[in-house]
């Protein structure tokens, strides 16, 4: 007998045109769940005006359920490489290349690709923390921890001198002293003018509240290609702290490193930064709750704290204009009142969700339950990705390459389905792939499906993060191209192929530029036609006029991607174009 799947996709063959037609805009609320395993809970709200339109994604997780836990990942597993990625590496990649069963992206990150506040992964302390950015821990029986952390390092040598860490797994500034594990890259990137001591048989890995011990190799200059050894690590100092080791660091020392967390006790900025800080209790830094925390993940600013709103954007050095107070998409967490913890997000920037402000996203984060929440990276990086496929619709128009995520891990729900990535059982009749479904940018057209795939417990999204699938089934784009949406049940999952069509032409663009060797009497005209989402728009008849010049064509078709381009011989040294595609017309000067 044929699966249920197949029958679906046999069915969407023979499906009228009238099936494809655009949803009318939602006039309520709607609201989906489905239990992705136990313990872990998939919730999407669907706002329509005046508060939306928003589509809000939700991953509701206790961590004290069996087979559930949370665990915060880097992008290749290093925080900087060389390659053009930079190190980073899209949600989707990281979830699947480790088996979740959902992701949400992680911290912000500048173009290096390193995740700029505190990471503590599986217990290893990866990354130091910014002096005024709140942070999100777990603890190893499930406890959630939030605050604005400072980090204290501290070196012993053999004859008892001590000298403070400034950072872990960053570049060296002047007068640091910086510590590099291998997760740091394949490099040290450590400048000539400092002084890098390496270490070997480092007595167990790095974690918070730990003490650990190593052996000192030799004092040499800085070299940034040197490599960061395996099981080891680089001690890097520059100015006075280069120099401490030249005094008290010697081949075949032992050495003793610690790192602490302490909670800051203030959180205004300027008093974050007070440089007295340095000299805070070192016992009081030994008995804090982040020397047990093995999980963390750093964002800010702070959307609820003690169950009410609290957005302290400017304390956390966020502009409160261009980031604060306007909408983008967005990326939460939060943790409800019995402990379970909300992964979110907000999508923005896109017809069918406009995004949120902090205000609006502490409100959404405190409706579902939370207690105390933070933001994280959003924008461009806001991803949500479950069971095999992204459920929110990346604003980019595919999802960003980011510096780390969070990692749902869970004991799937019920017996595992057969894999239906159109490779079916030959014996099985129907199709092996459905056709795809044509639709144009900015429409909205339902996926039919049968009674089984819409089932309690089915998540919709799709593979490649370029368009948008609600749970109800119903699939929007804006981005022209190829694209598959999925239907995820019980381990079985259904693939539907998709194909958007770019929308009649909005916009002309025009440039002129120099031709081919870059004669003085000729120039190259580039023609752009794109519809009301930026996709070029193909096959546009445009008509080029140009005074005191001669085009090579007064007539052209635009291409697959909407450009066209002309060449121009000028008659004198001045002149003028004039562009036309239908209604639309652009003017240039020479």
């Amino acid at each position: 007998m044929p699966t249920p799947f197949l029958l679906y996709a046999a069915a969407l063959f023979a499906l009228p045109k009238s099936a494809f037609i655009p949803r009318p805009v939602a006039t309520q609320t709607t609201i989906y769940q489905a239990d992705v395993a136990p313990g872990v809970r998939f919730i999407q709200k669907i706002l329509p005006p005046p508060k939306g339109p928003l589509v809000i994604n939700a991953l509701l997780v206790n961590p004290k359920a069996p087979g559930v836990r949370i665990e915060t990942t880097l992008a290749q597993d290093v925080l900087l490489a060389d390659d053009p990625t930079k190190g980073r590496e899209t949600v989707g990649s990281m979830a699947a290349r480790h088996n979740a069963a959902g992701a949400i992206n992680g911290d912000f990150f500048p173009y290096t690709g390193v995740p700029v506040g505190l990471v503590i992964r599986n217990g290893e302390l990866v990354r130091d923390s910014l002096p005024n950015r709140v942070v999100w821990g777990l603890t190893s029986d499930g406890r959630s921890v939030f605050g604005i952390v400072q980090c204290y390092g501290l070196v012993q040598a053999t004859d008892g001198a001590q000298y403070r860490i400034s950072g872990l797994n960053r570049p060296l500034a002047d007068h640091e002293l910086v510590l590099l594990t291998p997760v740091f890259g394949a490099r040290s990137r450590v400048p000539s003018t400092a002084v890098t001591v390496p270490i070997s048989g480092v007595s167990a890995p790095l974690a918070p509240g730990r003490e650990v011990h190593a052996l000192a190799g030799a004092c040499t200059a800085g070299d940034p290609n040197a490599a960061i050894p395996t099981g080891g690590a680089i001690l890097a100092g520059s100015g006075t702290a280069g120099d401490w080791l030249r005094q008290h660091v010697h081949p075949g020392d032992p050495l003793a490193l610690r790192f602490d967390l302490q909670t800051a006790p203030e959180t205004n900025l300027e008093r974050a930064l007070r440089p007295e800080r340095a000299n805070s209790s070192e016992a009081q830094s030994r008995q804090s709750i982040w020397n047990e925390v093995v999980q963390a993940v750093s964002g800010g600013p702070w959307l609820v704290h003690n169950g009410s709103t609290k957005i302290d954007g400017a304390e956390e050095g966020f502009n409160l204009k261009s980031f604060v107070d306007t909408r983008h998409p967005r990326t939460a967490l939060g943790v409800c009142g019995d402990g379970e913890i909300l992964l979110v997000t907000v999508d923005g920037r896109q017809p069918q969700s406009r995004g949120v402000t902090l205000k609006e996203l502490a409100e959404v984060m405190a409706q579902l339950g939370a207690v105390e929440a933070i933001n994280l990276d959003g924008g461009g990086s806001t991803t949500m990705w479950i069971s095999g496929g992204y459920v929110n619709a990346p604003s980019d128009g595919a999802p960003r390459a980011v510096a780390d995520a969070l990692l749902v891990y869970a004991n799937p729900t019920g017996q595992a389905g057969p894999s239906l990535a159109g490779t079916p059982d030959p014996s099985q009749q129907g199709p092996p792939n459905p056709p795809p479904i044509s639709l144009q940018a900015g429409e909205s057209v339902p996926i039919p499906a049968p009674s089984t795939v819409s089932a309690p417990g089915t998540v919709w999204g799709t593979l490649e993060g370029t368009a948008f699938v609600d749970q109800a089934g119903t699939l929007t784009a804006i981005h022209s191209g190829s694209g598959t949406a999925i239907a995820s049940h019980s381990g079985a999952m259904l693939r539907i192929p998709f194909v958007v069509r770019p929308g009649p032409p909005a916009a002309l663009h025009v440039s002129l530029g120099p031709a081919p060797n870059n004669p003085p009497d000729r120039s190259r005209l580039h023609i752009s036609v794109v519809d009301r989402y930026g996709n070029g728009t193909p096959d546009v008849r445009v008509t080029v006029t140009v005074r005191s010049g001669t085009p090579d064509a007064s007539q052209v078709l635009t291409g697959p991607n909407g450009r066209a381009d002309v060449e121009i011989v000028w008659d004198r040294a001045q002149g003028a174009v004039q562009v036309t595609a239908g209604a639309l017309s652009a003017h240039l000067q020479r």
